[in-house]
C-alpha cells in the first residue's frame, strides 16, 4: 500500500513540474497558494468503523500552481487529526454478571508530512479577486507524532474532488475554504469521506462580525 502512496505522489508531481518547465518560455506564472491554517470537520463511511467523525487543525498551508495546467500541490508541517465514534464496551459488576454500554471513544494524532497534489479543470477569477476552482486531488497525511517517537505505522489516504473558493492577489492566492469529498484510507480501513476545511482567520473575522448577533441571543 505504502509503495502505491509513492507512486501516485511521484505521478503527480512529475506533471506539474514538468509542465511548469516547458511553459517557462512562453511565461506562464506559477501562483502560490497559502493560508495561516484551517480548521475542518468530516465524516469517514460507512459509520462504527472506528473513525466516524473527524475534526482536524492545521497551520501553515503552502501550495504552488501552474496557471497553464492549473496543475499543483501543497504541503503543510502540522496537522492534529482527531476521529470520534461510539463503541459498546463491557462491564462487570459486582453480581459477576456483566452489561454492555455505548460510550464515544477518540483516536488521533499530529502528522508531520501533509501532501496534497491537485488538479482544478474548473478555476475561474470572477470579480472582486476570488477564485473558484473546481477539480481532483490526492492527498496523504504520514509521521504521527507519538508522546517520545514517530510512528510510520498510521497513514491518511484520500482521493476525491475539492471544490472551494479563494481570494485571487496576483501571483497569490489565499485558501478561504473548501469542501471534499471521495475515497478515504485510513491505517488500512476503507471509506467514503465527506468534509470541508476553513481558513481560521476567515473564522475569526467572520466570528467578530456576528459575536454582537449571537449576544443578543
Amino acid at each position: 500500500m505504502k509503495k502505491g502512496f509513492i507512486l501516485i505522489f511521484l505521478f503527480a508531481f512529475v506533471i506539474p513540474a514538468y509542465a511548469q518547465d516547458d511553459s517557462s518560455s512562453a511565461g506562464s506564472p506559477v501562483v502560490v497558494n497559502f493560508n495561516i491554517g484551517n480548521l475542518g470537520f468530516g465524516v469517514n463511511l460507512p459509520v462504527n468503523n472506528s473513525n466516524d467523525l473527524e475534526g482536524h487543525f492545521s497551520i501553515v498551508n503552502v501550495g504552488f500552481e501552474n496557471k497553464l495546467t492549473n496543475f499543483g500541490m501543497s504541503f503543510c508541517p502540522f496537522m492534529f487529526i482527531s476521529w470520534m465514534s461510539t463503541e459498546e464496551i463491557y462491564y462487570e459488576d459486582y453480581g459477576g454478571s456483566g452489561y454492555y454500554e455505548e460510550e464515544i471513544t477518540s483516536t488521533g494524532g499530529i502528522f508531520l508530512v501533509n501532501l496534497m497534489a491537485y488538479w482544478n479543470i474548473v478555476n475561474y477569477t470572477f470579480g472582486g479577486g476570488s477564485n473558484f476552482f473546481l477539480g481532483p486531488f490526492a492527498s496523504i497525511n504520514y509521521l504521527m507524532l507519538e508522546e517520545e517517537s514517530f510512528s510510520t505505522k498510521d497513514y491518511v489516504f484520500t482521493l476525491g474532488m475539492q471544490l472551494g473558493l479563494r481570494a485571487h492577489f496576483g501571483n497569490f492566492q489565499y485558501n478561504l475554504f473548501s469542501f471534499e469529498v471521495g475515497y478515504r484510507n485510513i491505517n488500512g480501513k476503507h471509506n467514503y469521506y465527506i468534509g470541508g476545511k476553513f481558513d481560521i482567520v476567515t473564522l475569526a473575522i467572520a466570528s467578530a462580525f456576528t459575536a454582537p448577533y449571537w449576544h443578543n441571543y
